[in-house]
């Protein structure tokens, strides 16, 4: 069931994931690949730098960054949290990766 149609069986919260890039490679992410957000095993192509909402259940999700260079079929820099979402409640997020290349996006709470 895509994660949109969750409100048809009763829509408790929110996620909400913006993609951001580290200082140094911000640019060259923006120019060669492209946001994914995973939430509960369904990935979302997202935008750079534009929260991104998504309706869930009340519970826990399992909740994932990371890109897609284009002619790749695997989602690379992902690395997994688990969050809790209560009834009413948007629980915001920022995805962005470390110093490397090779380091995964790391998902913190939204200021």
């Amino acid at each position: 069931m895509p994660l949109r149609l969750a409100s048809i069986v009763g829509v408790a919260g929110t996620i909400v994931v913006t993609m951001k890039g580290y200082w140094l490679s911000a640019g060259w992410f923006r120019l060669t690949a492209r946001p994914f957000v995973r939430i509960d095993g369904a990935e979302q192509r997202v935008r750079w730098g534009v929260p991104h909402s998504t309706d869930v259940e009340a519970g826990t999700h399992t909740v994932a960054g990371g890109i897609r260079y284009p002619g790749f079929s695997s989602l690379m820099g992902t690395r997994d949290i688990t969050v809790n979402v209560a009834a009413g409640q948007t629980v915001s997020l920022i995805a962005r990766n470390g110093l490397f290349n090779s380091e995964p996006f790391y998902l913190s709470a939204a200021r």
